[in-house]
């Protein structure tokens, strides 16, 4: 295994362990809320928008958030903040491999414990909170107001909670994006302030292409190596002199995000939930006919 498979084995693990434990903490939560639901006032078989069940909402939102800070989900989400430490030592590997006596700089531990906090607050607070459970009381809610039967709440809040074959849950969609892309963009800063701290000058674009790729993201993987002088055309749509699609309100290839610029665009890549890599490379493995090109 080459030093940049390591890198991109160390982000798909870290991506997959998270992932493949939603199942059962989808099935975790769906039994405790079923639990919390069965606490409310129902009369001839209906649920009544009475002062006891809204009173019981709050209840319920309240330990929907407990929920979410404890329990499968939690240990799932310090599993993913565990796997920060893996990614950091296989590019350190990486840059050791390219560089004699390489030392990391030191506020690489500062983007590190910021990234930590960052998942925290997404996965566990206020994110959550806006994606997940408001969702999940605004079911509940609907559902007292009008009458529905214990079974139909119950039905519509498995449909949020639980994943079926080919739809994905609530929390899966919006868990699996945050989670790609702060992983991505977590081992793409530690290249961005290394290659910046080295005066690195080439690129790799990295990974495959399926039917729904951004355009950019295709013309990137068949140009392969990029310069960081082309880094400003690069951003304007221009790959190798052919154009892509620009989204109008930002003047940005279509899916990046707004504000990508030279200057960030390692990091940013193709925009949200791209799993691209913009690794920097010795010139040495660029190929000499593209390098010569940019050589003075």
């Amino acid at each position: 295994m080459t030093d940049l498979e390591l890198i991109i084995k160390s982000i798909e693990t870290a991506i997959n362990d998270f992932e493949k434990n939603l199942p059962a903490v989808e099935k975790d939560i769906a039994s405790k809320v079923t639990a919390l639901i069965a606490e409310l006032d129902i009369r001839q078989g209906h649920i009544k928008p009475t002062v006891a069940n809204l009173r019981q909402l709050k209840v319920i939102r309240r330990e929907i958030n407990k929920i979410f800070q404890s329990g499968k989900y939690q240990k799932s989400v310090e599993e993913l903040q565990s796997s920060l430490s893996l990614i950091d030592a296989a590019n350190d590997k990486y840059f050791s491999a390219m560089v004699s006596e390489y030392s990391a700089p030191s506020v690489l531990q500062e983007v590190k414990s910021v990234t930590l906090s960052e998942i925290q607050e997404s996965l566990l607070y206020s994110g959550i909170n806006a994606n997940i459970v408001d969702g999940m009381a605004d079911i509940i809610k609907n559902n007292i107001f009008g009458g529905s039967t214990f079974y139909e709440l119950n039905n519509s809040l498995k449909d949020f909670i639980l994943s079926s074959d080919d739809i994905p849950s609530r929390l899966a969609s919006w868990s699996k994006q945050v989670v790609v892309d702060t992983i991505h963009q977590y081992s793409a800063t530690y290249q961005q302030i290394v290659t910046d701290d080295l005066g690195l000058e080439w690129f790799e674009y990295v990974g495959g292409t399926v039917k729904d790729s951004r355009e950019w993201c295709v013309a990137m993987v068949k140009k392969q190596f990029i310069h960081k002088s082309e880094l400003p055309e690069i951003i304007k749509g221009y790959v190798d002199g052919k154009k892509v699609e620009i989204y109008p309100k930002t003047g940005l290839p279509q899916g990046m995000i707004a504000g990508t610029n030279p200057n960030n665009v390692q990091v940013l890549r193709g925009g949200y939930n791209c799993q691209h890599l913009m690794p920097s490379v010795s010139k040495e493995r660029v190929p000499i006919n593209i390098r010569k090109k940019f050589e003075k």
